[in-house]
């Protein structure tokens, strides 16, 4: 009898894997990054692998469609999906499973999706490849497709190219082409990690939607709310094992194991301003300058935050800046952009902000609500159409780039994609030494003591000064990019979704660097996400932005217990939080 009921739950699981093991060759030798992994998922279920960068997940994931990479020695007791054994099927058989058998849907549909051809052929291509559908019909079903994943205009749309669609359409666009053949598997790579809050509220109903007819979702994410709301076992991996494996709300709720701990207790929704995230010996930071040394150079970093604590507190009223003003003012400010069919499109639409020095303002709202450009326009990058930016009482916004020039130090930036804002040809020194010298010195690069000091105090190792940042981690390189925006002692920073690429933990040591740095240096932050929860632990105070105007601002406290607005209300209840 036990047999037969192994046998029947053997056939009722659509995913089977025991004993999962992949690794690289590299010459001669191999480096397992998947170690022993199990597990089963059944019709109508979901599974939640979660776990930092380079645990093993997207790998694992990669494995069961046969996709490990040429390189890769993929080994298992079980590798089953539905009755075909992966391990067993040709390379031909393999394109067949995919699509008809899984779905696969990864995190960035803009490089997923082929910019040249239309969403409509895009979606249309396993229809073609796997029945036989004729054009017409399959034309009737892509639409169908698009308006089961709640694309609107789905016949429009299916004529557009990826480019030409918002974050959440090219996403809900690669789930119809994963979904087009009914299979029975859906893997999703992180999903709606890049999402603002309200479209990523509806790819997660949409998941529900496709749990409940049936389809078995791998959830592969980083964000454990997003895990709590969806999945129905969790799965928790580090270094390529599974350290801890149950229903969702044991594990959330209850959890055994210490990795999973520290990653619930990073977690930065609900915990107040201030609160550390991360634990004390943080990953990211490799120490190895000798202890004088590194202590000598955080008393320096300790008195350089006490003179331009004192500075920006009204002491020191140089450079033009008037004493006690915010550090930062925006008025009216108003930008437009010309169509194709010559009207205006208003982006940005009478906004007007204050920051306190030494404070955090919050900068929340959808994709497309403005927010991006108003940092342009409060960093002097974009001319407004109307309206006004000062610093510390002092025009900025009025003045020629030749005037600004001398001042722009005054005003750094972090930006969500480092990797794309540094010159992949030069070393973290290089990149340093450019901004401490204004980009002036092109010869000994990185021989100032102030590149240590600077390293230092973002947490980085002097070992790092020589690589460049292909060879860096996502949180080390958002570390330099910090750095970067340090060096030429500003007195703001706007930060544009710093953390959205980074997995919990890191973005816990991000978040604590960046409170602690505040701290230090008496920083004020503009500190745009679409992560309500970030927003909510870093802010004083948060504006909301809805089709480029602030419909809602206030303290960060009263605004979160307490929305006026009801779009504020409608971004609340839309983002998914730990119980």
């Amino acid at each position: 009898m036990g047999e037969q009921q192994a046998v029947l739950g053997e056939q009722q699981a659509v995913l089977d894997v025991q004993n999962l093991r992949v690794g690289f060759r590299s010459g001669r030798e191999t480096t397992t990054v998947v170690d022993g992994v199990g597990f089963t998922l059944e019709p109508g279920r979901c599974l939640a692998l979660v776990g930092e960068s380079g645990s093993g997940k997207s790998v694992t994931a990669r494995s069961i469609l046969g996709l490990a990479g040429q390189n890769a020695t993929v080994t298992a007791d079980r590798l089953v999906v539905g009755t075909k054994n992966v391990l067993t099927l040709s390379v031909r058989q393999l394109r067949g499973l995919r699509g008809a058998d899984v779905g696969l849907v990864l995190q960035d549909a803009l490089v997923s999706l082929d910019p040249l051809r239309t969403v409509g052929r895009e979606i249309a291509d396993a229809l073609r490849l796997h029945t036989r559908l004729s054009p017409g019909e399959r034309s009737a079903r892509v639409q169908q497709l698009l308006v089961d994943v709640g694309v609107p205009q789905p016949e429009f749309r299916a004529r557009q190219r990826s480019g030409e669609l918002s974050g959440g359409l090219r996403q809900r666009a690669l789930i119809a082409s994963a979904i087009a053949l009914d299979p029975p598997l859906l893997i999703a790579d992180e999903p709606t990690t890049a999402l603002d809050t309200t479209v990523q509220e509806q790819i997660l109903l949409l998941l529900e939607r496709l749990k409940r007819e049936g389809t078995a979702v791998l959830l592969i994410s980083h964000d454990l709310a997003v895990v709590g709301r969806i999945a129905d076992r969790i799965a928790v991996m580090t270094d390529g094992r599974i350290v801890e494996q149950g229903p969702a709300d044991r594990v959330l709720g209850d959890p055994q194991h210490e990795y999973t701990k520290r990653l619930i207790r990073a977690v930065p929704a609900g915990r107040p301003r201030g609160t550390p995230l991360a634990p004390a010996a943080a990953p990211e930071v490799e120490p190895e300058v000798a202890p004088a040394t590194a202590a000598d150079a955080h008393a320096v970093r300790r008195e350089g935050g006490a003179e331009r604590g004192a500075r920006l507190a009204g002491k020191d009223g140089g450079g033009g800046r008037t004493a006690g003003a915010p550090a930062l003012e925006a008025h009216g400010l108003v930008k437009s952009y010309r169509n194709p069919d010559g009207s205006r499109r208003v982006v940005v639409d009478d906004v007007s902000l204050s920051l306190a020095r030494g404070q955090t303002l919050g900068l929340v709202g959808e994709s497309g609500s403005g927010k991006t450009t108003t940092a342009r326009l409060v960093l002097g990058l974009t001319a407004p159409d109307a309206g006004t930016v000062a610093l510390g009482g002092a025009p900025w916004s009025i003045l020629s780039e030749r005037e600004r020039r001398p001042e722009r130090r005054r005003i750094g930036a972090i930006y969500q994609d480092p990797l794309g804002s540094f010159d992949p040809r030069w070393t973290v020194r290089e990149i340093l030494t450019d901004a401490l010298t204004d980009g002036r010195s092109t010869r000994d690069r990185g021989q100032l003591p102030a590149l240590t000091e600077l390293l230092d105090s973002v947490g980085l190792a002097g070992s790092l000064a020589d690589r460049r940042p292909l060879h860096l981690s996502g949180g080390q390189r958002q570390r330099v990019a910090i750095a970067r925006a340090l060096a030429p002692q500003p007195d703001i920073l706007v930060c544009d979704e710093p953390v959205s690429a980074l997995d919990v933990s890191v973005q816990a040591q991000v978040l604590d660097l960046l409170d602690e740095l505040q701290r230090e240096r008496g920083l004020s932050y503009l500190f745009i996400s679409h992560d309500l929860g970030v927003v909510q632990h870093m802010s004083d105070t948060v504006a909301v932005m809805l089709d480029g105007r602030i419909v809602e601002s206030g303290p960060s406290a009263t605004l979160f217990a307490n929305p006026a607005d009801p779009y504020t209300r409608r971004l609340l209840a839309a983002s998914p939080r730990l119980a």
